[in-house]
């Protein structure tokens, strides 16, 4: 392979590598109340799942964005945010004043009862979206490139 050939494949690695970077990234936007702690009358009352918490600082240990959208109200902002650093959660953002539902239909919403299905999921599609980027490089760099 000519200087060329070999500055075109490390060219196309270097895209590869960025892309299986970005498809592993996702955004998590993550309700606070019933999902990562207990669902109180008082948001002083709330108790932390440690396990979902936990789950969810590996995801942002992985370079994922941890974003977290709460229907509690402004006015409790300063109380979310000092329960969450006690607790020990690692997150990007914080958004207040959710609105207000019933059921919430969505389809890439997943309810808390499924989390363990999520990583999965997740890793699957993952992979089929790298599959199909693939399948679009030139046939000659192909074998050079997996």
């Amino acid at each position: 392979m000519h200087l060329c050939g070999i500055l075109i494949n490390k060219m196309y690695k270097e895209k590869l590598n960025k892309l299986r970077e970005e498809l592993e990234r996702k955004t998590y936007v993550i309700d606070i109340d019933g999902t990562i702690c207990t669902q109180e009358d008082d948001a002083n009352d709330c108790k932390p799942f440690m396990d979902v918490i936990n789950k969810i600082n590996k995801l942002h240990d992985e370079g994922n964005k941890i974003i977290f959208y709460t229907a509690r109200p402004e006015e409790i902002r300063d109380l979310t945010e000092k329960q969450l650093k006690d607790w020990g959660v690692k997150y990007d953002e914080l958004i207040m004043d959710k609105i207000k539902y019933d059921v919430l239909v969505d389809d890439k919403a997943i309810n808390i009862k499924d989390w363990d299905k999520l990583d999965k999921k997740t890793k699957e599609k993952i992979k089929g979206e790298i599959i199909e980027k693939l399948k679009k490089l030139p046939e000659n760099l192909k074998l050079n490139l997996i």
